[in-house]
């Protein structure tokens, strides 16, 4: 069985989340999950999340997902047991990863989560060394110059077996399968990494037996943990989980009665109040008097203050207008006695002219703008008295107001002391029987917390006993390949065999047009027709026999029970398949070669040899027989939903 297969992707975004599900109706994973739908929707988006969440550098950076996406959720199965994987989209916060010991659906309650570190990839607590110990390789460590026994250690990161599980497009055809035009030590590496699939690498024995010394002491700190929580439950005398079960179906069931209770009181105590409708109606009649009253007095006052100011205002013009008629009665304010500028009298004839000055002695002209103090005195006064009559009418009207208002609410008060005696008689029972309902919903809903509460304590429970039941399951598997190791003489040359058999056994499923002599050398490099992979010359040629590849090293690992986390992602696997444009097909693009790519996996999918392995395709037009496991269609159509991952990118 393999380590890991995934459930679903959550896409969180800022206004709402994107989500793909490789679960049948049932719940259940699916064997094989294909993501269909037009180029640009969002297809090959899927599994780069998914490879991201599994401790890849890169997340995809259309800017409709760097706009939108935020965090990434992945949602799979490690040892049987459910986890979620949960790193950010933004460089800056996408450091760590953190670990969720829960499904999507139980990120909400109560759960375990564990932070990781992605660098460095060798450090005990990184994302890395947590999924390579699910697949039980934890401890391993490979040499920088595999051929000397001195040579230097690397340790294991999980992008070095991501390379076996994620299948990009450009992959398929770049001639590139064994890291070719990497530098040596990286082809090395991987090379290594191949042997470490069948356990057949130089450090296999030692790299087995860490592994099994950690698992075994992980299960021994799992087992203490697991018995600590074993007795508090028994000192807490916790019902079983059907008890509790029953015991919150029973709560559910109570309290829904009760509120159909509560929902029959109400109903009376409605129709009750109907019978109050006069007093009410009456009771609003004389509130809304009282407020139209109280809102005329405001307004008087308002009214009363402003007025007073200007009445105030026409006193003082009053005594000025009076000051200026005494003032142009007794001085002349323009006589001049002595001359300013000889310091003589000035001739008193000259001061009693009325055309010219009484000082330069030049003529006056005319002017009708004398003032007329008399007149103005006049006008003010007549305004000042017409103010203060309608001042006395406002405060007239204003005790009015007060004594009306003043009546009103005691109007009002007595319709209210009207109302609530005759209402109090009719609905104080009801009122009774309410509160009494609501006290019984609330104990009911306490009860049901605790009893959620008790479950999640029996779930986490259950939760610890799967992981342990995972743990001690790749405890037998690693004694098993230790027993294997030790008993055969298996070798690499034993395996590239195995390999080659199958690699030629695909290529034949697959219609490989003219197939001869295909195997794999020592360094598991593909051969067909006696030529290397990358010199047939074809790009049709090529992602056959990398597909062939691919699968030979997945599916042998998991028949004979290698370290392949058994999981296989795929990007386009009809890529140079099918002819496209108007020119003639070569041999590679027949109907006949795409279809026998599809039949094997889907074969493949629902035989015994792959049960508990996953394959997830890519692919534009998958063939018609492979509908059944189509997980998503993305339409590219903003009508025709779902348009693609990001639904709400239309523009």
């Amino acid at each position: 069985m393999g380590a890991l297969r995934v459930r679903r992707l959550r896409l969180l975004g800022s206004t709402r989340n994107y989500e793909v599900s490789f679960l049948d109706e049932e719940g259940q994973v699916l064997p094989l999950g294909i993501v269909a739908g037009q180029i640009s929707t969002g297809k090959t988006s899927v599994i780069e999340y998914i490879a991201y969440c599994l401790g890849d550098n890169t997340f995809p950076q259309y800017p409709e997902m760097r706009s939108r996406v935020r965090v990434a959720q992945l949602e799979c199965e490690l040892q049987g047991a459910r986890y979620v994987i949960e790193r950010a989209t933004v460089d800056q916060a996408s450091r760590t990863a953190s670990v969720h010991s829960c499904d999507l659906d139980g990120l909400a309650g109560p759960h375990t989560v564990l932070e990781r570190q992605l660098q460095p990839p060798s450090h005990p607590d990184s994302l890395s060394q947590f999924l390579l110990g699910q697949f039980g390789l934890g401890q391993v460590l490979l040499k920088e110059a595999p051929t000397q026994s001195a040579s230097g250690t690397d340790r294991l990161s999980v992008r070095d077996v991501l390379r076996l599980m994620h299948v990009e497009h450009q992959q398929l055809d770049n001639g590139n399968l064994l890291l070719e035009s990497s530098v040596p030590v990286v082809r090395l590496k991987h090379e290594q990494v191949l042997d470490l699939m069948f356990w057949v690498h130089d450090n296999a024995a030692a790299s087995l037996a860490a592994e099994l010394k950690a698992i075994e002491t992980d299960i021994t700190g799992r087992e203490r943990d697991l018995q600590a929580i074993e007795s508090f439950l028994a000192e807490q005398q916790v019902p079983t989980l059907d008890e509790l079960r029953e015991r919150a179906e029973q709560t559910e069931l109570q309290i829904g009665l009760a509120r159909d209770r509560l929902a029959e009181v109400e109903t009376e105590m409605s129709a009750t109040a109907e019978f109050g409708d006069q007093q009410r109606s009456a009771y609003q009649g004389a509130s809304q008097i009282a407020r139209r009253l109280a809102n005329e007095r405001r307004e008087l006052k308002t009214q009363l203050d402003r007025l007073t100011a200007l009445s105030a205002q026409y006193d003082q013009d009053v005594k000025k207008l009076g000051f200026a008629k005494e003032a142009s009665l007794l001085f002349d304010p323009l006589t001049v006695q002595v001359c300013p500028w000889c310091l003589q009298s000035v001739d008193a004839s000259a001061l009693a002219s009325d055309d010219e000055c009484s000082v330069c002695h030049q003529h006056l002209p005319p002017t009708d703008e004398s003032v007329d103090v008399d007149r103005e005195l006049r006008a003010v006064r007549a305004r000042q008295k017409e103010l203060v009559r309608y001042l006395g009418e406002l405060v007239d009207r204003e005790r009015t107001i007060e004594q009306e208002l003043a009546q009103a609410g005691a109007e009002q008060t007595r319709i209210q002391k009207a109302f609530d005696e005759a209402m109090e008689g009719r609905f104080s029972p009801f009122i009774a029987q309410r509160d009494a309902i609501l006290d019984e919903i609330g104990q009911m809903s306490a009860d049901q917390a605790e009893v959620r509460r008790l479950l999640g304590m029996l779930s986490s429970r259950e939760r610890r006993r799967q992981e342990l039941g995972g743990l001690r399951q790749r405890e037998q598997e690693l004694k098993t390949a230790q027993d294997e190791l030790g008993q055969t003489t298996s070798s690499r040359e034993v395996v590239v065999e195995r390999l080659s058999t199958r690699f030629a056994d695909l290529l034949a499923q697959f219609h490989f047009p003219k197939l001869s002599d295909a195997h794999l050398d020592s360094r598991y490099v593909p051969y067909v027709r006696g030529l290397s992979y990358n010199q047939l010359g074809s790009a049709g040629a090529t992602t056959l026999i990398s597909l062939g590849w691919y699968l030979s090293i997945f599916e042998e690992s998991v028949a004979t029970a290698g370290p392949h986390p058994g999981l296989l992602m795929i990007d386009s696997p009809q890529k140079n398949l099918i002819a496209a444009g108007a020119g003639a097909p070569d041999d590679y693009q027949e109907p006949a070669i795409a279809r026998g790519v599809y039949e094997h996996i889907v074969q493949w999918a629902r035989g015994d040899a792959g049960q508990g392995s996953q394959v997830i395709l890519v692919d534009n037009d998958p063939p018609a027989f492979a509908d059944p496991y189509v997980v998503v269609r993305f339409s590219g159509e903003a009508d025709r939903p779902p348009y693609g991952l990001i639904e709400d990118a239309l523009g």
